[in-house]
């Protein structure tokens, strides 16, 4: 997104397309045109950025630890939004238990409210006759951490945010933050999914992979000091979220599950 502004900023009033670009091109004030395509560029980005959260809470869910969370879902009328969707399960993902020592933390709720905030947008964008919108207390979520957003986020103002959300303009730097704080939360939202509290649940991983059966394999055909090795390599290669949780749960004097 920053390359296709940088170079639409170089289109001055007199510019012509470079020889052999077989488009045709040629409007009457370049710098409006040049303006015009940054904006439908900004919105195509905010836009394939939510199919693709979407898609990955569709994926997600699959699994079959949140068959619980799918069948709140299917049983709700109407269905939820593609933003309360991926709330929840974030807030599922960073809010543990007590019991679940090392799980991820949820320090970083506003990031979870601004990415609510990006599929809105997306949505206004998509349906001129959508009010899609934040809940208060989102809202006030996101207002309560604006000097941290500022500092962490290159001069970003939450005031300007919300007013430019209302009025439907985004600004390159909101854009362009926004999505950036999309990808920070489904990284760490990748890293929560691989979260294990015990052997047990890297062997439900492992069993999910299918990858029980190379573990066998590698036992079977390896010298006993060299399985471990050739384990945690295969790991690194097929499953490399859950290779930390194995060294952990599964001393290399303890065998894997039956």
């Amino acid at each position: 997104m920053n390359t296709i502004a940088v170079g639409l900023a170089a289109i001055g009033p007199d510019h012509e397309k470079p020889a052999g670009l077989n488009v045709s091109w040629s409007p009457r004030d370049p710098e409006v045109a040049a303006r015009k395509a940054r904006k439908a560029a900004m919105h195509a980005a905010m836009v394939v950025t939510v199919e693709a959260l979407a898609q990955y809470v569709r994926t997600i869910t699959k699994l079959p630890r949140f068959g619980p969370l799918t069948d709140k879902w299917n049983s709700r009328s109407p269905k939820p939004s593609t933003a309360e969707r991926f709330s929840e399960l974030a807030e599922l993902l960073f809010v543990p238990a007590p019991s679940e020592k090392g799980a991820a933390g949820y320090e970083t709720r506003f990031r979870t409210a601004c990415v609510a905030l990006l599929i809105h947008w997306r949505n206004r964008h998509v349906h001129s006759d959508s009010n899609a919108e934040l809940t208060y207390q989102e809202k006030q979520l996101i207002h309560s951490r604006d000097d941290h957003i500022r500092e962490a986020y290159a001069g970003l103002d939450v005031d300007q945010l919300f007013g430019d959300f209302k009025q439907n303009r985004p600004t390159l730097k909101e854009a362009t933050t926004l999505i950036a704080m999309s990808i920070q939360e489904v990284r760490a939202m990748d890293e929560a999914v691989y979260a294990c509290s015990d052997a047990a649940d890297v062997q439900a991983w492992l069993d999910h992979y299918k990858l029980t059966e190379r573990i066998d394999k590698i036992r079977r055909e390896s010298k006993t000091e060299k399985q471990r090795a050739s384990i945690l390599r295969m790991l690194g290669t097929h499953a490399p979220h859950l290779k930390p949780w194995y060294e952990k749960y599964f001393p290399e004097t303890i065998g894997i599950a039956p």
